[in-house]
C-alpha cells in the first residue's frame, strides 16, 4: 500500500509515458478526488478520496471502462453510461514539453518530456481529469 501511495505522489509533484512497461497515469478532477489508472498492464481505474489520502472509493476495470485504452496509439475513449468517471470521455495522448516526470525520481537518468493525457470530449463530469499525468515505469 505505501508503493501505491509513492508513485501517486510521485505523480502530482513530478509525473509522464506508455512506456515498455506501465508505471501508471494520475489526475485530479474538479472534486478533488485522485483518479488514477493503475496496474502492470493498466487494468485498473481507481479512484481516491483525494490527492493526499490513500482512501480507496472506487475500482473499475479498465479493460471494460476503456476497452482501446491499450491498443492506442494517440486517443483512447471510454465508454458511455457506465459508473466509472470517464464515462463517455475522449482522451488524447501528448507530449507535455514542461511536463518532466522523472525530475525527481530518477535526475541522472530519464529527462524527456512527459506524456500527458488530455480530455478532448466528454469532460463536462465534475469526476473527470481534464488531465492525467503518465509516469514511466523507470522513475517509479
Amino acid at each position: 500500500m505505501i508503493r501505491k501511495f509513492s508513485w501517486l505522489v510521485v505523480l502530482l509533484y513530478a509525473a509522464s509515458a506508455v512506456a515498455a512497461t506501465y508505471g501508471g497515469a494520475a489526475g485530479v478532477n474538479k472534486k478533488g478526488e485522485l483518479v488514477a489508472i493503475s496496474g502492470e498492464m493498466a487494468e485498473f481505474l481507481v479512484v481516491y478520496r483525494d490527492a493526499t489520502n490513500n482512501h480507496e472509493l472506487q475500482r473499475f476495470d479498465m479493460k471494460k471502462e476503456c476497452p482501446d485504452f491499450v491498443e492506442s496509439a494517440d486517443k483512447f475513449s471510454c465508454r458511455k453510461n457506465s459508473q466509472s468517471p470517464l464515462s463517455g470521455a475522449t482522451y488524447q495522448i501528448t507530449i507535455k514539453a514542461d511536463y518532466r516526470p522523472c525530475k525527481d525520481a530518477a535526475p541522472n537518468l530519464y529527462q524527456d518530456a512527459g506524456t500527458v493525457y488530455v480530455c478532448l470530449t466528454g469532460c463536462e463530469n465534475p469526476r473527470t481529469p481534464a488531465i492525467f499525468y503518465v509516469a514511466p515505469m523507470e522513475c517509479v
